[in-house]
């Protein structure tokens, strides 16, 4: 899976799970909110630091 493979998979994935954390705060669950935020957040800082070059470990 080349570099741009995994970012554009990331960035789906936390396309996908935006909907979700708003319907479950919605729905006032909040902790199960904070994880899936928790989730598009890692998703998004993955990508960041894919795009960005940055060799880690």
């Amino acid at each position: 899976m080349t570099i741009e493979e995994q970012v554009k998979y990331c960035v789906e994935l936390a396309a996908k799970d935006i909907p979700v954390a708003g319907s479950l705060f919605q729905n006032k669950h909040y902790i199960w909110c904070l994880f899936i935020g928790h989730l598009i957040s890692n998703d998004l800082f993955v990508r960041e630091i894919k795009n960005s070059g940055i060799a880690i470990l």
